[in-house]
Order: structure tokens, then sequence, then C-alpha cells
């Protein structure tokens, strides 16, 4: 199963749409940004809430959370020399990133969950998500929008270095 992701122009990485293989709106989220850390609700197309996730500071990173349900999935990152790594907690996931090459996959044990690539695109921020079992289907999600937040919290800090 595949589901696109895709930025709303101008959201400030809070406001998304995702749609499945035949462009057909699934999801949509809604956010806040405050300075202590992002809160997104992720909504079925009915306007029914599947998920949040929230952002907390700690010292000078960021911990995520993704709550569906009564579960809590805390992110975990992992610092390594090569490739950044996450780990999600409560589900024995690992993701295995490449920011340069904008490439992830989510792992459990040696199983692959799931795929994530950033789309090219001039106008707005995408990526796409090749899902191996539907019954993960909204935790993926959570997962890519959690790495969507990421990189463009990273792109924020370089352009803010930059100028």
């Amino acid at each position: 199963m595949r589901l696109r992701i895709k930025q709303k122009k101008w959201s400030m990485g809070n406001r998304f749409i995702v749609t499945d293989e035949g462009e057909n709106n699934r999801y949509y989220t809604l956010g806040k940004a405050p300075s202590w850390g992002r809160k997104i609700t992720v909504y079925d197309i009915a306007g029914n809430k599947t998920a949040f996730i929230r952002q907390e500071r700690s010292g000078m990173r960021f911990r995520y959370f993704i709550e569906i349900g009564d579960v809590v999935y805390p992110i975990k990152k992992e610092l390594k020399r090569k490739h950044s790594r996450f780990s999600i907690e409560n589900a024995g996931w690992q993701i295995k990133c490449d920011f340069m090459s904008s490439k992830f996959e989510i792992r459990e044990q040696n199983a692959i969950v799931m795929r994530i690539s950033k789309l090219k695109s001039f106008w707005a921020v995408s990526y796409e998500l090749d899902i191996q079992e539907a019954k993960n289907e909204i935790l993926c999600l959570c997962v890519g929008l959690v790495i969507a937040v990421i990189q463009a919290d990273e792109l924020a800090i370089i352009i803010a270095a930059g100028s």
C-alpha cells in the first residue's frame, strides 16, 4: 500500500494532506507550532481523530511522541556515525535514515515495515510511503509525518544559519 504525504503550501510544517495511490484524500492534519514543540492531530477524511503527534524539548534536542488511542510510541534518536537512527518504542521498530538522499527504511528486526522517499517538487514537500502491511497504516503515516517535520526543522536551521 502506498500513501503520499503532501505539505500544504506556507504551512510551516504542520498542515499535510495524505492521499492514496489513486490520489484520493485519505487523511489530513491540523497543527500548532508553539515555541516549545509542535502538536499535530491526524484526522481521517471523515473528520475522525486517528492520531496525535507531539514534540517536546529535551535539553537541546526534541523528542517525538505518537499517540494512537491509549498507546504512546516515543521516538528516540540514536547517535550513529554515518546514518541517523531512530527507534520507535512500544512498536519494536528501527528507522534508518539517510537525510542527504531523503530515503528512510523502517524495520522490525529483519523485516521491512515501510520505505519512505522524499519526492522532488518545487512548490511543496511531499513523501511517498510504501507500507508493507495495512495493519501498520496509521503508525507508519505518523512516522512519515515525524520525518517530514524533522526535515523541515533541519532545513529551517540551515537557512537561519546562512542568513
